[in-house]
């Protein structure tokens, strides 16, 4: 053992777990974080399509809770959009998201590199990116029970 080895591997802890805050803490404030969080139970949903306008207000809306105070318009989440490959499409009542199997499976890769969104069961999109179930996933099928 090399003489200064434990105080070593100690200071080098420290550096790890501050850039890992210091990384948690700019991801906490990014519009593309905030978009994958607000996409996350959409994808997951059969719920109705959403607008870019509207998923720009929930960006704003989720980043305020956070202490952000940068505002996003639709024109600037539909670059952020095409920047990480999420499909959207015009119609006669605005731009809406895509939701098919391709942005949903880029949705659900760019979720896992992040570590955004828990596996939802029976998801095959969950499944293929690798995202872990949360606590008490395996409970959650007895339930109904």
């Amino acid at each position: 053992m090399v003489q200064g080895q434990t105080e070593l591997c100690g200071e080098l802890a420290e550096i790890v777990r501050i850039q890992d805050e210091e990384n948690w803490a700019r991801d906490f404030l990014d519009p593309s974080t905030a978009i994958l969080s607000v996409l996350w139970p959409l994808f997951h949903s059969s719920g109705e399509p959403m607008t870019v306008g509207q998923l720009a207000k929930f960006v704003d809306t989720l980043l305020r809770s956070r202490g952000g105070t940068q505002e996003y318009s639709a024109g600037e989440i539909g670059t952020l959009l095409t920047t990480m490959s999420i499909s959207r499409r015009r119609r006669n009542s605005g731009v809406y998201l895509t939701l098919d199997p391709d942005s949903n499976r880029q949705v659900h890769r760019l979720a896992a590199a992040r570590g955004i969104g828990k596996a939802v069961s029976d998801c095959a999109y969950c499944q293929e990116a690798g995202i872990e179930p949360g606590p008490g996933a395996a409970l959650e099928g007895n339930e109904d029970s």
